[in-house]
């Protein structure tokens, strides 16, 4: 028996319309004999959820258990759901289930399979007669939720949470008997799944934050401002088995648990889907820290700062890029999980505040202040002032208060200033940036005030005098120059690891039909395309023994950096290849014209640099083990390396844009 007190979340949009908060509920314990699902204890989770509901204040809540959660029902139930909501409502949508994948025959997964729940008429195994037509696919859902988002209209909420898992692997060891999902791929007899290369959307140079990828990780992401946020957090990433925990004599969902207790945890009237994710990840990380399996849990979001918004239908509230502990040494020094590459070097010192501070600006006297005294590749030591006697890492962010950074540097001169007194306010920003420096041997850049002797500088590419960055003042001088000595790192790093080795192409598009195009120039012998004019397909071939992840960054002749892939598209899990498969993709080419680099970094562990390279300054939540040999991997004598256990390996692909 539970006995639940909660902080009811939500809130009031107009005197004339009070949000009403309606709920579906999916909890399946019993399949269908003839089904090959085994029984999971689904009946555990929906007395939480119930019990949850009724305190957030749910008054319209359909249920779905076991025989009358069959497709026919589920559909019925969206249908009637969606006919009690009206705009500014709130909605919550759970499934306590299997999951599975089923090969797709659409063409729109780049795997060639779509990720489904199965209800309780879903058949284990496909066969002539079944088709997978009796699962609920991503695609299904997706239409449903977009549908859902234009009922609500902008000031509606969605939360769903899918405690489920779709991994067609079982073939490590597992702690308890109980797995949600684990069965192998539905396939159709006689039937070839459409795609069999990975990737082929248009590439574009610019990339948008996430999370990583869970079960319906491929929603479309209409970002239409009248529509509605949504938040999905799933028990697990698409290629884990998720376990069922066991507590007190009985087995309950993972997630469904870790929910309860972020909420049984919190009060506040602030309380964001960013820091309910946090509490939940955290709870999960100690729920099986004896277990030989782990999980991670995922969020996504359909807007950008979606997930800043107080959960169940609350204001927005911006939440400023923290660190998260990895644990204690002693109660007055700590390890946490930031890195150079992001700005935290020897010296850096930082504040620590409750997890859950949005803006540490505005949130008073810190818990401790600390220094930076040892950075390493993976991990960042931190010297406190003073004691931090609650050792539960989950409890507390970490902010950073004043920057020193290290390591690789860039090299300026300085061009003409027809202002002396601007000219040594920009000096001082210089000195007081410890990843840049003056010089008059062979600068990479020249530093100087914009012709119209406005109080703005323009910073040219020695070499080329072609202008870098605009329009820069001394406010923003310094962040510039970090910018500026990341992407100088991330050009220089060079690594190798036995076993991954790849080919890149760049081929015109219609090189098919027509065998002699090429791209390469005769007198740089360097591929050469035209902007506006040459479309290509770029190949990125995996020619080694190991299959790895990989990223695809782009660097422009402006030395402006963007990860091309992964993307909201095309998610961590597509950016995968075997040996001897291909991922191409088409790509257009714009402006600026000069030398552009493409670099793909591949390694045999999933990963994503976009919270790292499009931040460029602090990480956000918890970051995985790439992501964090990343956010530290300056080398300080000499050019950026990283370890050979790291399995990476980095790759670069030159190429020229012209008129």
């Amino acid at each position: 028996m539970f006995f639940i007190y909660i902080f009811s979340f939500g809130v009031v949009f107009s005197q004339n319309h009070v949000p009403v908060k309606h709920a579906l509920v999916v909890a399946i314990s019993e399949y269908s004999p003839s089904s090959g699902f085994r029984h999971i204890d689904a009946d555990n989770d929906l007395k939480i959820i119930m019990k949850l509901l009724k305190q957030q204040g749910f008054t319209d809540t359909i249920i779905l258990t076991n025989a009358r959660a069959t497709k026919e029902g589920f559909i019925e139930a969206y249908r009637k759901l969606r006919s009690n909501i009206q705009p500014g409502d709130i909605i919550y949508i759970h499934f306590s289930t299997h999951g599975q994948q089923i090969q797709d025959l659409g063409g729109d997964e780049i795997d060639g399979l779509d990720e489904a729940i199965a209800l309780y008429d879903s058949q284990s195994r496909g066969s002539n007669e079944y088709r997978g037509q009796n699962h609920l696919t991503d695609d299904e859902f997706g239409e449903m939720i977009e549908q859902l988002r234009k009922s609500l209209g902008k000031q509606g909420d969605i939360l769903v949470m899918i405690d489920a898992c779709h991994s067609g692997s079982m073939s490590r060891g597992l702690d308890t008997v109980i797995i949600r999902g684990g069965y192998p791929p539905i396939t159709i007899p006689g039937q070839d799944s459409i795609v069999r290369t990975r990737g082929s959307n248009d590439a574009i140079r610019s990339a948008e934050g996430s999370k990583s990828v869970g079960m319906f990780s491929n929603l479309n992401h209409n970002k239409r401002d009248d529509l509605a946020n949504y938040v999905i957090i799933s028990a697990c990433e698409n290629s884990e088995i998720s376990s069922e925990f066991y507590y007190n004599h009985n087995y309950f969902g993972p997630l469904t648990w870790a929910f309860l207790t972020a909420l049984l945890n919190n009060s506040s009237e602030n309380y964001t889907y960013n820091k309910l994710f946090h509490d939940i990840q955290y709870e999960m990380i100690s729920m099986f820290e004896n277990y030989k399996t782990k999980q991670n849990p995922t969020i996504e979001s359909a807007e950008t700062g979606g997930t800043d918004k107080v959960i169940f239908g609350g204001k927005s509230i911006k939440q400023q890029n923290f660190y998260t502990i990895s644990r204690f040494i002693k109660p007055d020094q700590i390890i946490i999980d930031g890195g150079n590459i992001s700005g935290i070097f020897d010296s850096t010192t930082v504040t620590v505040y409750p997890s859950g501070t949005a803006d540490p600006g505005k949130a008073g006297t810190p818990l401790a202040i600390g220094k930076i005294i040892q950075s390493g590749y993976m991990e960042s030591t931190v010297q406190l002032q003073s004691l931090l006697n609650d050792k539960k890492p989950g409890d507390y962010w970490i902010f950073i208060n004043d920057r020193r950074l290290g390591g690789y540097k860039v090299t300026l001169g300085l061009g003409t200033f027809t202002d002396a007194k601007f000219k040594k306010q920009a000096i001082g920003v210089i000195q007081g940036c410890s990843y840049a420096e003056i010089t008059t041997d062979s600068p990479a850049f020249i530093l100087e005030q914009k012709k119209s002797n406005a109080p703005e500088m323009d910073l040219v590419q020695s070499r080329s005098r072609k202008i870098s960055r605009d329009n820069i003042t001394v406010d923003n001088l310094g962040k510039t120059l970090l910018n500026l000595a990341q992407v100088q790192f991330m050009k220089s790093l060079k690594v190798t690891s036995q076993g991954i080795e790849l080919d890149v192409a760049l081929v015109p598009s219609d090189s098919l039909h027509n065998p002699k195009s090429k791209f390469t120039d005769s007198r740089t012998l360097r591929p050469t395309v035209k902007e506006g004019v040459d479309t290509a397909i770029l190949w990125i071939a995996n020619t080694g023994k190991k299959s790895f992840y990989f990223n695809l960054l782009d660097i422009d002749p402006e030395d402006r950096i963007n990860v091309v892939f992964p993307s909201d598209e095309r998610p961590v899990s597509d950016c995968y290849l075997q040996p001897g498969q291909k991922f191409p993709t088409r790509y257009t080419f714009y402006k600026p014209y000069g030398t552009e680099t493409l670099k793909i970094i591949a390694s045999d562990k999933k990963f994503d640099l976009r919270p790292v390279i499009n931040s460029m300054s602090q990480t956000r939540g918890i970051m995985g083990e790439m992501e964090k040999l990343f956010s530290s991997a300056y080398n300080m004598r000499g050019s950026p390396s990283l370890p050979e256990s790291t399995g990476l390996a980095t790759f670069n692909f030159v190429f020229d844009i012209i008129k």
